[in-house]
């Protein structure tokens, strides 16, 4: 195993540069030998949405093209939080994209309460 100094610039080692990049190694400089598929790089953040649309991993390749769906997120309260009032507000944040979220990935549900034994 070699040892290679980059440029120091915004991110340092974790930084692509303008010619090579180190992938799969760690602050420690240890690495192995690995067999990849395929390895996508952008210039820009992509959302929740277009990785959401991205799908699992595949044989073949990485989608030349998806069309982002959108997100539910940040549901609150947060499902499985203990106290929370009957009449208390569900509210969730939606991230919008070019495909509305599915009706069959929303679901409401509730816990039968009883009260103990008199």
């Amino acid at each position: 195993m070699g040892q290679e100094t980059l440029a120091d610039i915004i991110d340092g080692r974790w930084a692509l540069g303008t010619s090579r990049a180190l992938l799969f190694t760690d602050n420690a400089s240890a690495s192995e030998v690995v067999y990849v598929n395929s390895i996508q790089v952008d210039d820009t953040v992509l959302s929740p949405g277009y990785v959401a649309a991205l799908g699992t991993p595949a044989e073949d390749a990485i989608p030349a093209s998806v069309v982002p769906i959108a997100i539910v997120d940040n549901v609150r309260p947060v499902p499985g939080d203990a106290f929370v009032l009957p009449s208390a507000l569900i509210q969730a944040d939606i991230i919008s994209a070019d495909q509305p979220v599915s009706s069959s990935s929303v679901a409401c549900g509730w816990m039968a309460f009883q009260s103990p034994p008199r």
